[in-house]
């Protein structure tokens, strides 16, 4: 595992998928999730431990990013595999929500989809990050180039008889 990578394509994805969320969650929809999930939902955020929650979810994601990667240019890679991480981290959970808590099945919706995306944005930075390995491959040296054999001397063409041969003047 390069660690540079890791460190850097964590900490990016955290970043973003942080400022995503917080988009997110007050300006864009907080009427709709105060609404969806007053009955759950804490009267002051604690933004301690969702900072650490969403630095977790970005170190954790750029960890795995490399051993699933298959082929491909990084952003692609990185969004699918934003996809299957989102779905996995994210679809069980919130159903498992929705019959634990005073969920409504529309917020859950609404928040599974809005994580899912946000995952496969977390993704494709981190493959952005990560870029393409056959790319950074170092190339293999090249064969040295092939000389042919030094040319053996070439004789005169056409017939040897004694009639060719004339003597020197």
């Amino acid at each position: 595992m390069d660690l540079k990578k890791w460190l850097l394509g964590g900490v990016v994805a955290f970043v973003v998928m942080y400022i995503l969320s917080y988009i997110w969650y007050m300006p864009l929809m907080g009427g709709f999730y105060g609404d969806a999930f007053a009955d759950v939902a804490r009267p002051n955020v604690d933004f301690l431990w969702i900072t650490l929650g969403y630095l977790f979810y970005g170190l954790a994601m750029a960890f795995v990013y490399p051993i699933g990667y298959q082929g491909g240019p990084g952003m692609k890679e990185g969004m699918r595999f934003g996809l299957i991480a989102g779905v996995l981290i994210w679809l069980a959970p919130q159903f498992i929500y929705l019959g634990s808590f005073e969920l409504t099945f529309k917020g859950t919706l609404v928040d599974t989809i809005y994580h899912i995306v946000e995952a496969m944005i977390g993704g494709t930075v981190i493959g952005a990050l990560y870029g393409s390995p056959e790319a950074e491959a170092e190339p293999e040296p090249a064969a040295a180039p092939v000389t042919p054999p030094p040319a053996e001397p070439s004789t005169p063409a056409g017939p040897t008889g004694p009639e060719n041969l004339s003597e020197p003047e």
